[in-house]
């Protein structure tokens, strides 16, 4: 074989094995949590936990990476929750999402009483619409001493845009 025609093999491999990885890298599939979703927060210790044994909330998150949240916003005599504002970014673990957001608890009085911080780690299913992850809560009040700290399962069904007519 003369030198021309195994350049000439060598290149055309070449083009076919990068056509491959490019075909492979293509077909890597990566989601994001852009849009609105249902939650429910599974608590590990319902019976240590002020709140239900699965806490209902809806989560929007931006392509900016941020998050508007409303999760166990139950009014207490005398206090009330905010809406949760937070950011959204991937984690270091790759194909999970880190999500933090804050919300107040004030007093009638419009007085801050406590700030409560939840931490997640999600990762979404195959097909992008569903995720699943744990969380961490820590209740803080406004000196930042921990009044209440709670763990357990997160998941989160995409809400569907529907076909319009």
């Amino acid at each position: 074989m003369t030198l021309r025609a195994r350049l000439i093999g060598m290149l055309a491999g070449l083009v076919l094995l990068g056509g491959t990885v490019a075909f492979a890298q293509s077909a890597v599939r990566t989601f994001t949590l852009v849009g609105s979703w249902e939650l429910a927060l599974t608590p590990n210790s319902p019976l240590a936990s002020p709140f239900a044994l699965q806490i209902p909330g809806l989560a929007t998150f931006t392509s900016d990476g941020a998050v508007i949240a409303d999760v166990g916003q139950i009014a207490r005599i005398g206090a009330f929750f905010s809406t949760a504002h937070g950011i959204w970014q991937p984690s270091p673990v790759f194909g999970r999402f880190f999500v933090r957001t804050i919300s107040f608890m004030t007093n009638p009085n419009a007085t801050l009483r406590a700030k409560r911080i939840l931490t997640m780690t999600v990762a979404p299913n195959a097909n992008g619409d569903q995720f699943s992850g744990g969380y961490t809560l820590e209740v803080v009040d406004p000196t930042g001493a921990v009044l209440f700290t709670g763990s357990g399962s997160v998941t989160g069904d995409l809400i569907p845009h529907p076909l319009l007519p």
